[in-house]
């Protein structure tokens, strides 16, 4: 359950992280090609139930023909940086009927501990969350950075979906994982 967007942003971020663990093992390319088609086409199989009536939903609907102003609808606006730190800071300036998706407090326990996960972290491994994160942070920003309209144009499925800010759920889960190594 949930929203299709995640699904989405799974598979990405999911063939991202397979890409960087197979990319040092050129010998067994063709094992990991087919491992990872493999996983793809079984996690496409289990979130089938909520991704084909979505499909036909969409369809449906004048998100079938979005264009990109449509898509961006909701971006996270630059100054919600300071939500990460401090939750209702300029809360007036971009209320919205998905008011948490804007809101993404980390607190700054986790920032000081997301720092020292870069420094303590296996090098690559934290080079991979910190890229990752950066890029799910810009993606959010939608239509106030020119990054998205690349993705919008060149990614499958980003055509298809509204609100950028949700990709703060990647960040979220980036900071995370950094953190834990701090």
């Amino acid at each position: 359950g949930g929203h299709p967007q995640k699904t989405l942003f799974i598979c990405y971020a999911f063939s991202l992280f397979y890409i960087f663990l197979a990319w040092g093992k050129s010998d067994l390319i063709g094992f990991y090609l087919v491992r990872f088609v493999v996983i793809i086409v079984s996690f496409l199989l289990l979130s089938a139930v909520q991704i084909l009536p979505t499909v036909e939903f969409l369809n449906q609907t004048a998100r079938n023909s979005m264009d990109f102003s449509g898509a961006v609808t909701d971006s996270l606006p630059i100054s919600a940086l300071w939500s990460f730190l401090l939750p209702d800071w300029n809360i007036a300036t971009y209320e919205s009927w998905q008011r948490w998706e804007f809101r993404n407090y980390l607190g700054v326990g986790t920032v000081l501990l997301t720092i020292c996960g870069i420094l303590n972290s296996p090098k690559n491994i934290g080079r991979f969350f910190c890229a990752v994160g950066i890029l799910a942070l810009v993606l959010s920003f939608g239509e106030n950075t020119p990054i998205y309209k690349l993705f919008y144009d060149f990614a499958p499925g980003f055509s298809f979906f509204r609100v950028p800010a949700r990709f703060v759920m990647i960040l979220t889960f980036c900071v995370a994982v950094l953190a834990a190594f701090g």
